[in-house]
């Protein structure tokens, strides 16, 4: 186990502990706030090959149970647990669904709207594929700063650290990620939102056999594309924007629509790029 995973695991299992003994003695405490979102998406390479990209549609649902608790007028607490499954129409091996709970710690500098806050996560969560071997454990952590500077305008900076341990070690891997975004409150009723992100670490992608850049003989196939594709684990590079533009409906729905590009630089020159467009909608209870 690489040293960065081997952090990622001791640092969760630590703030899962000051968590729960926090949430214990906080001295207001909210309801348990459901949130509910469905997602359709159209990635345009799946494979993440560098060529003949396969293309694909995904549904998703999402429902996540959350409380809070003010442990003091600069600290608040959170707990959640939430489950996810997404369903893809033409490549059903990449079907996925995952359930696991979240915790983390808010310090807000100073009183008022315009109060920096600096938000620390970490999540894990068990997550079943319907391809067998890829089926694990995930973890993350996060740390995220975030001010409003202007009525319209708040940005935010953020880092997290993520690690997957799956029963085949071809579909595993750490790695990090560092991301910059900014939040444009157009009216009450309409959001854009711009990020930048820049990830190193391990990254699942598919390739074929009978590409010339392939050697050293066959490899274990994992079915999902038929023939003779592959997958292998490869170290990588990524940088990636997203735009989206969000509509409230009321005080608790949200409708979004976006467009994610992103390219990708793993070793021996097999590099990628992806773009997801996604319609979303977002209902808190």
């Amino acid at each position: 186990m690489s040293n960065s995973a081997r952090f990622l695991r001791a640092f969760s299992s630590s703030l899962f502990s000051i968590m729960g003994l926090m949430m214990g003695v906080g001295s207001i405490q909210a309801a348990w706030k459901p949130t509910l979102s469905a997602t359709v998406d159209h990635n345009d390479n799946v494979t993440r090959s560098l060529r003949d990209e396969k293309s694909d549609f995904a549904a998703a649902a999402d429902i996540d149970f959350s409380t809070l608790r003010i442990l003091n007028r600069d600290w608040q607490g959170h707990l959640a647990g939430f489950a996810r499954t997404r369903h893809w129409q033409d490549w059903s091996g990449l079907d996925q669904t995952e359930a696991g709970v979240r915790t983390g710690l808010r310090r807000k500098f100073g009183l008022g709207p315009y109060a920096p806050r600096l938000d620390l996560s970490v999540e894990g969560a068990r997550v079943f594929a319907a391809t067998s071997p890829w089926t694990g454990h995930r973890l993350a952590a996060s740390l995220r700063l975030q001010r409003r500077f202007t009525p319209i305008v708040t940005a935010a900076a953020s880092v997290a650290l993520d690690r997957f341990d799956a029963r085949r070690s071809t579909y595993s891997g750490t790695g990090y990620t560092a991301q910059l975004g900014a939040d444009l409150d157009l009216t009450r009723e309409w959001r854009l939102a711009l990020s930048a992100r820049f990830r190193e670490g391990d990254r699942t992608a598919w390739c074929r056999e009978s590409w010339p850049e392939i050697t050293g003989g066959p490899h274990w196939q994992d079915g999902i594309f038929g023939g003779d594709w592959f997958p292998y684990r490869a170290r990588a590079r990524t940088s990636g924007v997203t735009a989206s533009l969000a509509r409230a409906i009321g005080s608790s729905t949200t409708i979004a629509a976006s467009i994610d590009a992103s390219e990708s630089k793993a070793s021996k020159g097999r590099n990628y790029s992806t773009q997801v467009l996604s319609l979303q909608f977002i209902h808190v209870f």
